[in-house]
């Protein structure tokens, strides 16, 4: 979840329904009440209770609550083991199957059936289930990866090749589907086609095994130079161990010592082991007044709380827990009502997160979710609920400098900083994306009653805000170790939202 997406005009409430009984009114509200709560206890990771309020609220006839409560079921038995795990898996994967044609939720319900049956051991029962849900929706990224990824590890190269060419179609973007679609091509004999799909898949997002595959069949096909590249890229993104004993030992299993070895100094290694006090002092907290032209929209408060020590496998890193707050002008409350929180568990030494939290409320909806981010794995877990109410728990690739909504501020600053730009991968979504940032010089900038030196950069996004953000923007920093940004620019549709600092403090 990426906080620049999140400006939008919401449906205005028919007048009508002010007229409802007091006794309806109050239905509704113990019933939504209990609905937040278990909500909410499943994103921080409290399964069983959770469970428990879906229950209740199953009890009342509600269809989301049947459809949440199988889904933690199902989460709740994929952390146990054994026999009785796997049978309460498929029990699960029927029960959500026998929900699906009549339930206006049926495409999320044959995707949980089709996780529950593989997870549950029924491979061609999670196969068919995923199909169906993909034939309804396939532009949906997390139906059409987790089909992928079970058509990867079959022999069927062609259904395979079908599935990814048909996505691309609908999802250029993703570059799961240019790892299948290459993976395909190269078990046909088609090299030379499966590293042009990899070529442009690695162009959106350096997936390990994407990675891997094409460095080794590069070096195969006599292209030593485009392998060392990759290579490079491979080092840069995924190599976690200080000496870099592990991915030179992948490199002589493949025979690429040689390549391994022609490989130029690792200077970035040392580049983000350096750490950025000036970015984290505690309890400083920055205002920013948010406007459309002489609208008032509301205010951003960035803020530090404090600092903690975190424990990653044996080594304990310092980390500093950052929050912004975003608040609507209530003067527009028809227009807009916004309230969110994000917060990120930063490392001063990385700059991209431990885990990040999003806690959204725009009028009575509601948006949260917690990601937690395991380098050391290359695997990020999500974990929260959509706007409809639905609960969901995603597993996705993770590389090593992979920022999410807010700390990409910290790794913009850190570019601004060094006087070195280019692409940031930016998690939005429960999906990575491309945010590309550019130098454009110094200038004067009147900030907080006084003129100061600026550096000023422009920007472009790969995705779109749902308040017609069309992904460009511009901006000031100080020019100086702290970097601090001053003001922004976001194009939309109509003209563009301007942020300037209106206030710094500290608030301990």
């Amino acid at each position: 979840m990426n906080w620049l997406t999140r400006w939008r005009r919401p449906s205005f409430v028919a007048g009508g329904l002010l007229l409802l009984g007091g006794l309806a009114v109050l239905t509704v509200l113990a019933y939504q009440g209990s609905l937040q709560r278990g909500l909410e206890l499943w994103t921080e990771g409290r399964a069983g209770e959770a469970l428990a309020e879906f229950r209740r609220q199953e009890a009342q006839g509600e269809e989301l609550a049947r459809l949440n409560r199988l889904i933690a079921e199902g989460e709740v038995a994929r952390e146990e083991r054994g026999p009785e795990s796997r049978r309460s898996l498929l029990r699960v994967s029927d029960a959500l199957a026998t929900l699906a044609p009549r339930s206006p939720y049926k495409t999320t319900a044959l995707y949980q059936a089709g996780r529950m049956a593989l997870a549950g051991g029924d491979r061609a029962r999670g196969l068919k289930l995923l199909e169906t849900a993909y034939r309804q929706q396939p532009k949906n990224q997390a139906i059409a990866n987790l089909l992928l990824e079970t058509l990867l590890s079959s022999d069927d190269h062609k259904r395979l090749r079908e599935t990814a060419r048909h996505h691309l179609e609908q999802r250029p973007d993703n570059p799961l589907a240019w790892y299948a679609q290459g993976e395909a091509e190269r078990r046909a004999g088609q090299d030379r086609r499966a590293l042009a799909s990899w070529n442009r898949g690695l162009a959106l997002f350096p997936l390990r095994p994407m990675l891997e595959s094409a460095i080794v069949l590069a070096q195969a096909q006599g292209q030593g130079d485009q392998a060392r590249d990759w290579l490079l890229i491979l080092r840069l993104r995924y190599q976690t161990a200080s000496d870099g004993r592990p991915l030179e030992a992948w490199c002589v299993a493949k025979g690429l010592h040689d390549v391994w070895a022609a490989l130029p100094a690792d200077r970035e290694a040392g580049r983000y082991a350096v750490a950025f006090p000036e970015f984290f002092p505690p309890g400083r907290q920055w205002t920013y007044k948010v406007r459309y032209g002489i609208i008032p929209l509301g205010q951003l408060v960035v803020g530090v709380r404090g600092r903690e020590e975190v424990r990653r496998g044996a080594g304990v890193h310092e980390a500093m827990r950052v929050y912004y707050k975003i608040d609507s002008n209530p003067a527009y409350r028809m227009i807009i009502d916004l309230h969110d929180v994000y917060e990120s568990l930063i490392p001063t030494h990385c700059l991209h997160s431990l885990e990040f939290k999003a806690m959204g409320r725009e009028g009575e909806d509601r948006n949260n979710r917690i990601y937690i981010f395991d380098v050391d794995s290359q695997r990020v877990t999500v974990r929260g609920f959509r706007p409809n109410g639905e609960i969901f728990r995603e597993e996705l690739p993770l590389a090593n400098q992979v920022f999410d909504g807010l700390s990409l501020l910290f790794a913009a600053r850190r570019q601004v900083r060094d006087g070195r730009f280019g692409p940031v991968l930016t998690f939005v979504d429960e999906e990575v994306r491309r945010t590309v940032i550019r130098r454009k010089g110094c200038s004067q900038a009147k900030v907080l009653g006084r003129m100061q030196p600026v550096v000023e950069i422009h920007g472009q996004a790969d995705y779109r805000g749902i308040a017609g953000l069309t992904g460009e923007f511009w901006g000031q920093f100080s020019d100086d170790q702290e970097a601090l940004p001053l003001t922004a620019r976001f194009q939309i549709k109509l003209g563009k939202i301007t942020l300037e600092l209106d206030e710094v403090a500290d608030v301990r």
